[in-house]
């Protein structure tokens, strides 16, 4: 009698067991990204990607980047991609220029005391730049950043448009002026939104505007990003980065991150960026072509 208790009870533990396993492999894989078009591609990828391979994962896009941090904090994300300084000065208040070994080594120290792993970097470098319509910078023979202020303390007639965001960042307005030696006189800044700098930038309405540098409308509006000659703007590498628990769970989810970030560089996803800012293509598209067209999955998906 006592034995046929004992099984039932066992048996009660196992299929309890049983459900739990069950239960926690059916959870989603959330993907989390921020506001703009960049990040909104590298989500999506990486929803596509993981559904390819059998994955149930959802995305929670449309963040901003403290937004983020606070998402991850609560952990109700297991993956997001983010930028080497961005995350290096905004959470641990690092404000070094590191390079890419540098920034990944030491963001994998930090974040793995937090339970969350850096993964292989992109060759993605989306820096801040300060761009000009191409025309105005073979007229005006400006190419590098000391020769526009040069050409602005000849008294050349010049408006710089620049974010709320850059007039106030240790990476911004004021330490490039030092950096640089120089000054750009305050009557002519403007203060514009960061999107609509590069509208600016096409109608003449700025002549020099803070740009990134991975943004598919310095192409596709034929701007042309000055030269950092003094070697100002930090870098800004992106990486994807998995909540540890979540790659001890699903080890095979490392591998198809990396892979993936295998394939993205500068140049890869400017042209991705252009795509939907430029020619107006939704997001889930241009992915899904990418990722057809560069073997991670296969067939129309």
């Amino acid at each position: 009698m006592l034995s046929k208790v004992v099984a039932r009870h066992l048996l009660s533990v196992f299929v309890v067991l049983v459900a739990l396993r069950v239960s926690a492999a059916a959870e989603p894989i959330v993907v989390v990204g921020k506001d703009f078009t960049e990040q909104g591609l590298v989500a999506e990828l990486t929803r596509q990607l993981l559904a390819s391979k059998g994955f149930d994962a959802q995305k929670v896009q449309g963040l901003s980047t403290s937004e983020m941090h606070a998402h991850m904090r609560a952990r109700r994300g297991d993956i997001y991609w983010e930028y080497t300084t961005t995350r290096l000065s905004l959470v641990y208040g690092d404000r070094a220029n590191y390079d890419k070994g540098a920034a990944y080594a030491r963001l994998r120290e930090l974040d793995l005391s937090i339970g969350y792993t850096w993964l292989r970097p992109t060759d993605i470098n989306n820096t801040y730049a300060l761009a000009m319509r191409t025309q105005s910078s073979e007229v005006l023979k400006i190419a590098t950043i000391s020769e526009l202020f040069a050409a602005i303390g000849r008294g050349t007639n010049l408006i710089v448009g620049i974010n709320k965001e850059f007039a106030e960042r240790p990476d911004g307005l004021e330490p490039l002026e030092r950096t640089y030696g120089s000054h750009f006189p305050r009557e002519i800044v403007r203060q514009v939104d960061t999107d609509y700098i590069y509208q600016a930038l096409r109608i003449s309405g700025v002549d020099v505007g803070v740009v990134f540098s991975t943004d598919g409308r310095i192409s596709g509006y034929d701007l042309q990003i000055l030269r950092d000659d003094r070697g100002f703007f930090f870098n800004y590498f992106l990486a994807p980065i998995i909540k540890t628990e979540t790659a001890q769970a699903h080890p095979t989810l490392v591998q198809i991150l990396e892979a993936l970030s295998s394939k993205l560089d500068s140049a890869t996803i400017t042209r991705l960026n252009a795509e939907v800012d430029v020619k107006r293509r939704l997001i889930r598209d241009v992915a899904a072509e990418f990722l057809r067209d560069s073997g991670l999955i296969q067939g129309n998906r």
